[in-house]
């Protein structure tokens, strides 16, 4: 049984809420009587509370609403999306989907829905599209304050009609802003925006919405209290957060399941606030808080939170809306749209000469379309001694069925009509507004425009009709424009106009006609929708008015313009290359998306303001706290993005979800794979081409699309239950090892990726250790890190011993290419550990860890500053001590690879770490080294140990010897089987040093440079360092102090680029 007070679900035969301890009642359907769940009968009424005909589940409607006492609402809410569909949800009540049999139409909600969204509803529960999906919705709670009480003073019946009453005024509002009753509980509502209908803008309907109710309620609240004394009133509150949504049943209702505390939180809101008014928690707020007026009213007690909740009371709508869009506090000067602006400059500097234009401005939602005429608002404003009128308007996503919508804004924004006027102010205002008008049209026009604003009509004029009303209107508002902006320039902005009714682009293309004949310019913006109403707008304009007109469309910023937006908006930003690259990445170039990112990253304490004082002056630094590499999708993103989504038929939808799976690029064979050959998907990737969703990134050597941006791919993704995407992936990571056996070694990454969200994590590490050695084998030693560590997350502490300590050991490799002394013996350490719990532990493999240990202490001896190598210094005695106790024994046995590594170490340590060096020891050991290499016919291992002894002759200033040494070795490493680059380099600097010790700087110099460019090639700093060194000592023996200062300038590059740690000493 779900709890009417907090939505928790408890058992059947619980009496007491779990969570809130409210006690769970039943609803008697004759009486309305709350009785315990273990009752029988009403205890009111005495109605049997067992009869399933009778019986009152707590969840149903709760009383019986009928068409009689509560008239149709008018067809007049908006519908910016087409039907949706929704899945059965597989966490619902069985029963309760056969509580009502009638068909939709028949159900009691029914009353209250217009007929747009009676069409999408239907179209939702026929369908069962989305089948759990995840959702971000919106949530609002509204109950009858004190109605217990109240009941208990009244006549059931009498009761019933008023909560009736009631109810109509509560569930309205809710359907004409397109959200969905989801529960009706007694005395309450719970509605969703955002499923099974998203649109970008739910937060603002929601909280629009819950301001309706308490207007609509009030006169309703005073009849009630003349016909019986009693005081009804409501109180909302509204959450915005994750739900999984289920099916629309018979009943017009929404199926859901909660996940996490997001409708409890939307309860809390409701219970804690005032009679009369709307109260809204912070996840809600961040998302409106530019479009209302707002009490703040500190944190409220969750239960369940350690922290208290922030929480704000909605007083209005704010008659002037602040920056809807963007970070506040932050605003960055217009980037990448300086030829656009300069067109609209033009546009502007023709108006000053009493030319008219007409301006379409098209792009996608985010790119910058109301920025871009808000720029050219201010040159036009900077025209010194130049006066003029600006007037802007905007199409709104809910009123895009609301006749003359647009037209009634330009009216209002021209004569100053406010939106709270009372219709006899509004009656004068318009008496005013037609003064300018000759005297016999005056009464037929003031007849019009009263009709338009919903006014009565008292002055006896002809009935006013279809299409004759129509254009009459036309004519009226044209002759009132003309007179009204004959003698000034002006600017007419309509926003947003592919949400515009139909009714007004009419009248609006009808005033195209007046740019030919006033210094007037009329600015379109909108996306390029053709199925939109507004679209004729630019047809007739491009087509009529062609030598007015001026087409601007918007493309997504570059790379480089991205970067300069971010640069902008943080003014001196500090953050890593890898956050910034991923805000770059995500973004895909829409300013709009950039800007979000950035808000959620400052809001979730990822980059953080930091003030420094500089030269005397005060600076603002943002400075980043991690990398962020997962951040969520911002919340006003993701309803944008769900919206397009909700436009997809049902079908169509499956196919993005599971080409989101795949991944942002996806091969048409593994989608036709994964998708079972469906006959439609060619139909379907084509609806998702036309709506420029996706793209088509290749067809050579097969066919692959991509989406049109990440953030996309994600947001759809996200829809997806996480059990469904389970099965997904393991069916996407099955057909790509199927399809591409031949190539599948550039695909390690992406199966690696597949089988650890398929929850198969023996394949996944097998996978993410092949696309390590991979990244190794091309120097990308970050990526290589990032898989092994994945691959670590997977193992489990107690199993897969064998697999955990080649894991471990690998990462301790790529630690040490990268100069990670400190963790790479860390993870030696770690390896050892797992070593010894192992029962067939093997001794060789000891020695190995061990000797990784010893040579990284030998050379963080030079490269890390004193305190860092202590620590590692006192790590490595012990496997000091280690290895020369199993040298001996090693020695003893046949020659192995391990045992010429070991020797080559332990000389290398005598000499470099031993203090005094041993030199004696140093040479006994490289000797032995080279002498069991050459019996192993090894090339790489014969040239490490002559490396090893080269070192040592150098050391004794046995340079001769040491240049032969050095030229065997560099022969040796430049035969067409060697295999080992780093060595290669080596070998190179060895005979460029050699060189250099017996004079020969000229012939040294070739050899060095080669070492720099090959250690280049394989990002390896501390071989660059090493060779650039070298060569400046030759070049500084050869009096050539340009190419000594050439040196200096790369090594200043090189030593901004990586950490010292990194680059070391030469």
């Amino acid at each position: 049984m779900i709890c009417p007070n907090c939505q928790m679900v408890n058992t059947d035969d619980a009496n007491f809420c779990m969570n809130c301890n409210y006690r769970i009642s039943v609803v008697c359907s004759r009486c309305s009587r709350r009785v315990p769940s273990q009752a029988k009968f009403c205890d009111r009424c005495g109605l049997s509370l067992d009869q399933p005909s009778q019986g009152m589940k707590s969840l149903s409607l709760p009383h019986q609403i009928t068409p009689a006492k509560m008239p149709v609402a008018p067809a007049t809410a908006p519908a910016t999306t087409s039907p949706q569909t929704m899945p059965p949800s597989p966490d619902s009540d069985p029963a309760e989907s056969l509580e009502i049999k009638t068909p939709a139409a028949e159900s009691p909600l029914s009353q209250f829905i217009p007929r747009e969204l009676m069409t999408k509803l239907e179209s939702a529960r026929a369908s069962s599209a989305m089948v759990g999906e995840r959702r971000v919705v919106t949530m609002l709670f509204c109950d009858v304050k004190g109605s217990t009480s109240a009941a208990e003073q009244l006549d059931p019946e009498e009761w019933s009609e008023i909560i009736n009453g009631a109810f109509e005024h509560m569930i309205k509002p809710v359907y004409t802003y397109e959200g969905t009753v989801a529960r009706l509980m007694g005395d309450s509502i719970l509605a969703f925006f955002g499923a099974p209908l998203a649109h970008e803008d739910d937060p603002q309907r929601a909280v629009l919405a819950g301001l309706d109710i308490m207007t609509r309620i009030t006169p309703y609240r005073e009849k009630v209290m003349r016909d019986w004394g009693i005081d009804l009133n409501l109180r909302v509150g509204i959450n915005t957060g994750l739900v999984v949504v289920g099916a629309v049943g018979s009943d017009l209702r929404m199926e859901y399941t909660a996940l996490g505390d997001a409708i409890n939180l939307a309860s809390r809101m409701e219970q804690t606030a005032a009679p009369g008014t709307v109260q809204i928690a912070y996840d809600t707020y961040k998302l409106v808080k530019p479009l209302f007026e707002f009490a703040e009213l500190g944190g409220i007690e969750v239960k369940g939170k350690e922290e208290p909740v922030l929480a704000y009371r909605v007083l209005q709508r704010k008659m002037s809306v602040g920056r809807v869009r963007g970070v506040e506090g932050l605003h960055a000067r217009m980037v990448g749209r300086e030829d656009e602006m300069q067109t609209l400059r033009g546009v502007v500097d023709d108006l000053k000469q009493g030319v008219g234009r007409i301006v379409v401005v098209l792009g996608e939602a985010g790119l910058g379309k109301s920025r871009l005429v808000s720029e050219a608002q201010q040159y036009l404003e900077s025209q010194a001694g130049y006066n003029s009128n600006w007037y802007e308007m905007s199409s709104l996503s809910y009123e895009t069925h609301q006749a003359y919508g647009l037209v009634q804004r330009l009216i209002r924004r021209v004569s100053g009509i406010g939106y709270d006027d009372a219709p006899r102010v509004m009656e004068k205002k318009l008496t005013s507004l037609v003064e300018s008008l000759p005297m016999e049209n005056r009464p037929r026009a003031k007849q019009l425009f009263e009709a338009l604003f919903g006014l009565v009509n008292n002055n006896g004029g002809p009935a006013l009709e279809g299409e004759s009303f129509e254009i009459e209107l036309s004519e009226a508002l044209q002759q009132w424009l003309r007179m009204r902006f004959s003698e000034q320039p002006t600017v007419l902005v309509f926003d947003d106009m592919h949400w515009s009714d139909p009714a007004s682009i009419n009248l609006i293309q009808q005033l195209l006609q007046l740019t030919t004949e006033l210094p007037l310019v009329v600015i379109c913006a909108m996306r390029a929708e053709r199925q939109a109403s507004a679209w004729q707008i630019k047809t007739a304009a491009d087509d009529e008015f062609h030598h007015r007109y001026t087409e601007i469309s918007l493309r997504p910023l570059s790379a480089s313009e991205s970067n300069e937006l971010l640069n902008r908006l943080l003014a001196i930003p500090e953050i890593p290359d890898s956050l910034r690259a991923n805000v770059l990445e995500k973004s895909a170039g829409n300013p709009f998306f950039v800007e979000e990112v950035v808000r959620t990253l400052i809001e979730n304490g990822v980059v953080v303001p930091e003030e420094r004082v500089l030269d005397g002056d005060t600076k603002r630094y943002w400075v980043a706290t991690s990398d962020a590499a997962d951040f969520n999708i911002p919340d006003n993103l993701q309803s944008l993005l769900a919206a397009r989504m909700d436009q997809l038929e049902e079908a169509t939808r499956a196919t993005l979800q599971l080409a989101s799976v795949i991944g942002r690029n996806f091969y048409l064979r593994v989608l036709q794979a994964v998708n079972k050959a469906s006959p439609e998907l060619d139909q379907h990737l084509g609806t998702l081409l036309r709506l420029d969703m996706i793209r088509e990134s290749a067809r050579v050597p097969e066919v692959e699309y991509s989406f049109r941006n990440p953030l996309t791919q994600e947001a759809v993704y996200k829809t997806i239950l996480h059990k469904h995407r389970q099965e997904f992936h393991h069916q996407v990571g099955e057909v790509m090892e199927a399809l591409y056996q031949e190539r599948i070694d550039g695909l390690f990454g992406l199966l690696a990726h597949h089988f650890t969200l398929a929850g198969e994590h023996a394949k996944a590490i097998e996978y993410c250790r092949l696309a390590a050695h991979q990244a190794v084998a091309v120097y990308a030693y970050s990526e290589a890190a990032q898989n092994l560590n994945n691959a670590l997350k997977l193992l489990k502490p107690d199993k897969n011993l064998e697999t955990h300590l080649v894991v471990v050991e690998e990462l301790a490799d790529v630690c040490c290419l990268v100069r990670d002394f400190a963790e790479a013996i860390s993870l030696y350490q770690q390896a050892l550990d797992l070593l010894s719990s192992m029962a067939d532990a093997d001794n060789i493999r000891a020695v190995r860890l061990h000797r990784k240990i010893v040579e990284i202490a030998t050379e963080a001896k030079w490269s890390v500053d004193a305190d860092a190598y202590q620590k590692v210094s006192a790590v490595s005695q012990k496997s000091q001590a280690s290895l020369r106790d199993s040298l001996q024994a090693m020695e003893d046995e046949p020659p192995h690879a391990e045992t010429v590594h070991l020797l080559a170490a332990l000389s290398v340590d005598a000499w470099r770490v031993q203090t005094p060096p041993d030199w004696e020891a140093a040479q006994r050991f490289a000797k032995r080294a080279v002498e069991m290499a050459e019996g192993l016919a090894n090339a790489v291992l014969l040239s490490q140990a002559l490396g090893a002894l080269a070192n040592v002759l150098d050391g004794q200033s046995l340079l001769r010897e040491n240049l032969q040494v050095a030229q065997r070795r560099l022969e040796i490493s430049q035969s067409a089987d060697f295999s080992d680059p780093r060595e290669v380099i080596d070998a190179q600097r060895g005979a460029g040093v050699a060189l250099m010790y017996v004079g020969e700087y000229v012939k040294a110099l070739p050899f060095l440079q080669k070492a720099e460019e090959l250690a280049t090639e394989i990002r390896s700093p501390d071989q660059i360092a090493n060779a650039l060194g070298i060569q400046a000592q030759c070049l500084f023996r050869l009096d050539r102090w340009d190419k000594v200062l050439a040196i200096e300038e790369k090594w200043r590059d090189l030593d901004l680029r990586y950490t010292r740690q990194r680059v070391g000493e030469t």
